[in-house]
C-alpha cells in the first residue's frame, strides 16, 4: 500500500549497506531497500518517518586516510584499521540516495523485479531465483528465519546520486 505524505521539508538520515550493497548502489545496480517497518519494542522503527525527497548518506565500512581522505573498503581499498559503517561520519560518504517512493508490504511479497532492484542479481548464481537469493540474504542480517514470520517492511526505492 502506498503511503501518503504531505508536503515536507527534506530530511537527511544515515543509512548502513554492507560491502555487497554498496557496490551494487555505486553500480547502478540496486535502488531498492526494505527496512523493517516495527522496532524490537514493536514500535515504527525510525524508517517510517522517510518521505520521498529525502535523502539518506550511505554509512559504509570505511577508515581515515593521511591528509584528510577517507578509504572505502567496498571498493577494495587497503586500511590498516577498518571503522565499523555505524560509525561513519556524515562528511566521510561518498553516495548520497533520494528517496523517490515508499511502501510498505510483507516480507515475503517480493517480486523477481524488486530483489533485483535489491541488487539480488549480484548473488545469484545462473538459475537461482532473485526471491530465493533475497530472503537467503534477509535471514542473514536479522537471524534464522524472519522471512518465515513475514514482517511489515517498508520498500524503500530510490535514485543514487553518488
Amino acid at each position: 500500500e502506498k503511503i501518503a505524505h504531505p508536503p515536507h521539508t527534506m530530511a537527511e538520515r544515515g543509512i548502513l549497506f554492507s560491502d555487497a550493497m554498496v557496490r551494487a548502489i555505486r553500480g547502478g545496480v540496486k535502488t531498492q531497500t526494505r527496512r523493517l517497518a516495527l522496532d524490537r519494542s514493536g514500535k515504527p522503527s525510525v524508517w517510517t518517518k522517510l518521505k520521498p525527497g529525502d535523502r539518506l548518506w550511505v554509512r559504509e565500512v570505511w577508515a581515515p586516510e593521511a591528509g584528510g581522505g577517507f578509504l572505502y573498503r567496498a571498493t577494495g581499498d587497503q586500511a590498516v584499521r577498518w571503522r565499523s559503517s555505524i560509525h561513519m561520519p556524515k562528511r566521510a560518504t561518498r553516495s548520497w540516495l533520494t528517496v523517490t517512493d515508499i511502501r510498505v508490504e510483507v516480507v515475503q511479497a517480493i517480486s523477481a523485479g524488486d530483489a533485483k532492484a535489491e541488487g539480488m542479481a549480484i548473488h545469484g548464481r545462473p538459475g537461482t531465483p532473485e526471491p530465493t537469493l533475497f530472503e537467503k540474504q534477509w535471514n542473514t542480517l536479522h537471524g534464522d528465519g524472519p522471512s518465515q514470520t513475514n514482517p511489515d517492511v517498508l520498500v524503500i526505492t530510490f535514485r543514487a546520486d553518488r
